[in-house]
């Protein structure tokens, strides 16, 4: 068994929050939250590279990274070549597709360019959540097919 949290970063130089209750993960995801970041959101590629450089050892994901009240100050060219020269996956977050919290536009550039794996995560908090997987899948796919497209 190990022990994962979702870590937050915690501001502009890339502090980050990876323990609880003082006992640290084995396994983290790395997020931003409103309520939680205390940066400027104009600043949030830069929230996330400063962390990604400081704690790359640490963080075995990003998650939700295009949800609409963080992603419209989100680079994603630069955020993508770091996530890669580090080789950390991204969190297909399902449930915030389902609810439409996801920038979809921001995302359907970052996945193509994403170079290692693409975690398709439900975010289930209920059993009957667990389903919502699916719309991650189907999501995918559906880029796969453009994308296809657009090379012919």
């Amino acid at each position: 068994m190990i022990f994962g949290i979702e870590a937050d970063v915690l501001d502009e130089k890339g502090n980050c929050c990876f323990d609880i209750q003082g006992i640290e993960s084995d396994f983290c995801i790395l997020s931003c939250h409103r309520g939680i970041y205390e940066g400027k959101f104009e600043n949030i590629t830069q929230a996330y590279i400063n962390a990604i450089h400081k704690y790359h050892d640490k963080i075995k994901c990003i998650g939700h990274i295009c949800k609409k009240n963080t992603s419209k100050y989100l680079d994603v060219d630069m955020f993508a070549k770091v996530l890669n020269q580090y080789q950390i996956p991204i969190e297909l977050n399902c449930c915030n597709l389902y609810t439409d919290k996801t920038d979809k536009e921001k995302l359907n550039r970052l996945l193509p360019m994403i170079e290692t794996w693409i975690y398709i995560n439900s975010d289930m908090h209920t059993l009957h959540e667990l389903d919502i997987k699916k719309i991650g899948f189907d999501y995918l796919k559906d880029i796969l097919k453009r994308q296809k497209i657009n090379e012919m």
